[in-house]
């Protein structure tokens, strides 16, 4: 089991219903439980260990606000990243960030939705070669972080 420090307020459907809206698009079902249990936060095993190496996950973005006020939430990601800028594709969303300012993203793609990807944002022109499949889900995703003493 992961544990999640610093999270944001505690969610309600609205709340996700209202990003849904904002940004057209669905939360998949497992992102939805998951963000009314952990609202963003830091997660206490952060090591991803995949096929192509080993990864930190440094935080889930939190919805509703910040818990340390300096942390960007998925709202202001979105907006920043997908819809100012455009540098993150639209089949992505982000949820959360490395240490480097990577971000871990879920898949809308309609034959992959949930799909766990890190955009590497130094590549952003190239964004075929910017995202980097890590799993099918966030499930799978999860099962495969680390305690840093584990890797």
């Amino acid at each position: 089991m992961i544990n999640f420090t610093r999270t944001g307020s505690p969610l309600a459907p609205a709340d996700l219903d209202e990003i849904e809206q904002r940004f057209g698009f669905k939360f998949p079902h497992v992102f939805r439980e998951h963000y009314l249990s952990y609202n963003g936060g830091n997660p206490d095993k952060n090591r991803f260990v995949g096929e192509n190496g080993r990864y930190i996950v440094h935080d889930f973005l939190p919805i509703k606000g910040s818990p340390l006020g300096t942390l960007d939430t998925l709202e202001t990601t979105i907006q920043c990243l997908k819809i100012d800028r455009q540098l993150i594709p639209t089949q992505l969303v982000p949820f959360a960030v490395d240490p480097g300012g990577d971000y871990y993203c879920f898949s809308l793609r309609p034959d992959e939705v949930g799909a766990i990807y890190l955009f590497r944002m130094e590549r952003y022109l190239q964004p075929e070669r910017a995202a980097e499949y890590l799993g099918g889900s966030l499930g799978e995703f999860l099962s495969k972080l680390r305690k840093k003493e584990e890797v």
